[in-house]
């Protein structure tokens, strides 16, 4: 078994921030154990609550709309720790704004 450094785990968590997949995809795809990475990914997210409300900004990814012939959400947002909101029609933005405050 190959011993990661946090720096290591930093640089996969962040990878796999930029994917589409869910963690336990993303574990299965690079071979590593789920719960060594969940464990990193709950340190780091710690670490990264303090600094965030600080800034009171987040990332946001935007991605090309599909179409609406097929079951594809017309909005989907990834929150921090990995869970996954879809909206199949389109949505208020007081209604986002309701959502994540």
């Amino acid at each position: 078994m190959q011993r990661r450094s946090s720096k290591d785990w930093r640089e996969l968590i962040e990878k796999w921030q930029a994917s589409d997949l869910t963690q336990k995809e993303f574990c299965a795809q690079q071979s590593i154990a789920y719960s060594g990475f969940h464990y990193w990914f709950k340190k780091f997210r710690e670490d990264k609550v303090l600094s965030r409300a600080d800034s009171g900004f987040i990332p946001v990814k935007i991605t090309s709309s599909a179409s609406k012939n097929n079951r594809t959400a017309a909005l989907e947002l990834v929150m921090p720790d990995g869970r996954r909101v879809n909206f199949h029609d389109g949505v208020e933005v007081e209604f986002l704004r309701a959502l994540l405050s």
